[in-house]
């Protein structure tokens, strides 16, 4: 009896702290990926306007210290300042333009007129005497902004293992701009593509060796192209609507929704 009731309270004080064990265990394992996804990211957005797009019309950018860019302005029946007021962005420290069309200048318009501040605008032109820049300057003196020249292979930001570059492969080529993030590397492919040149672009994008690859809009033949590359395991540039991209620094995944 007295043997049974001993193996009974031993069997109940190992039960009782196999589960302490297995609950600490549970909580360590939460804390480590609380812990984890608290490490510095880069969220990268595509915005289009509609959830069947394949065109992006914007790229937005928040930094690892809290800095948010855009790259382009464009906005289709005010989609953009829609989508900004919805994310509840109030600043944006740089507005990037790789392209003078004039839906480009219409969106800057628009955020700026519905006071959202932006600190710094930088742009990409071969065409130097586009007079794009007319209908908004007004508005832009007003908000004691100096749109500026982006430079060849210009850093557009840098802090740690966190790096934005403008790459500029020629006059005639759409504008190349390579985010890295620790491990994780993307390159995005912004302004005319159509003037894109392939073989150019075969021959140097194993330079790039990135993860994801995104463009404004889908670029005939490329795909071909990007199989002779080493490191292009996802080309997400025929995904439709908005979706944003997270990067960790050493994994990265991206999801869908506005």
């Amino acid at each position: 009896m007295e043997s049974s009731l001993s193996h009974s309270l031993k069997k109940h004080f190992l039960l009782k702290w196999a589960s302490i064990a297995l609950l600490l265990v549970v909580l360590y394992g939460a804390a480590f990926s609380y812990l984890i996804d608290r490490r510095p990211f880069v969220e990268w957005t595509l915005i289009k306007s509609g959830p069947q797009d394949k065109k992006v019309q914007s790229h937005l950018i928040k930094l690892p210290d809290g800095k948010v860019f855009l790259i382009n302005s464009m906005s289709a029946s005010g989609s953009l300042l829609f989508f900004l007021k919805k994310q509840k962005i109030k600043d944006i420290d740089l507005v990037v333009l790789t392209s003078f069309q004039h839906s480009n200048f219409v969106g800057l318009n628009e955020i700026l007129g519905a006071g959202i501040r932006v600190k710094d605008i930088k742009f990409y032109s071969s065409n130097t005497s586009s007079n794009e820049w007319d209908s908004i300057l007004p508005l832009l003196r007003t908000k004691s902004l100096t749109p500026k020249a982006l430079s060849s292979e210009e850093s557009l930001y840098e802090n740690g293992t966190t790096q934005l570059r403008f790459l500029s492969v020629s006059a005639d080529s759409p504008v190349l701009i390579n985010l890295i993030h620790g491990a994780n590397k993307l390159l995005l492919i912004s302004g005319d593509e159509e003037k894109l040149n392939l073989h150019n672009f075969r021959v140097n994008c194993r330079d790039f060796g990135v993860d994801v690859f995104v463009s404004d809009s889908p670029v005939i033949g490329l795909d071909t192209f990007l199989k002779t590359c080493t490191s292009f395991p996802k080309n997400l540039s025929e995904e439709e609507g908005t979706f944003k991209i997270l990067f960790k620094g050493d994994s990265y995944k991206w999801k869908r929704g506005r």
